[in-house]
């Protein structure tokens, strides 16, 4: 299992989500909660999709930075058709 590099607040995690999407002209999607794994243990992950992508920043109290710049915690997975 893939360990994440984490941000501290769920704010941070939207923050950053909002300014790939903003970046990208991309709309319609939904968020939901996952758990992943953290270098402390186990997390959650605020995500987000529209059925085409995933994007995904891991939440952690513990481990957690927010100071943590956009490539070292969003993970992009497209779905190939």
């Amino acid at each position: 299992m893939k360990i994440f590099d984490t941000v501290e607040t769920e704010e941070k995690a939207k923050e950053i989500i909002e300014d790939y999407l903003d970046a990208c002209n991309i709309r319609n999607g939904s968020y939901y909660d996952a758990t992943v794994r953290c270098e402390c243990g186990m997390t959650h992950a605020i995500t987000w999709t529209n059925g085409e992508m995933f994007l995904s920043v891991a939440v952690c109290l513990g481990c957690g930075d927010d100071s943590h710049f956009e490539d070292e915690v969003l993970y992009v997975q497209t779905l190939q058709k």
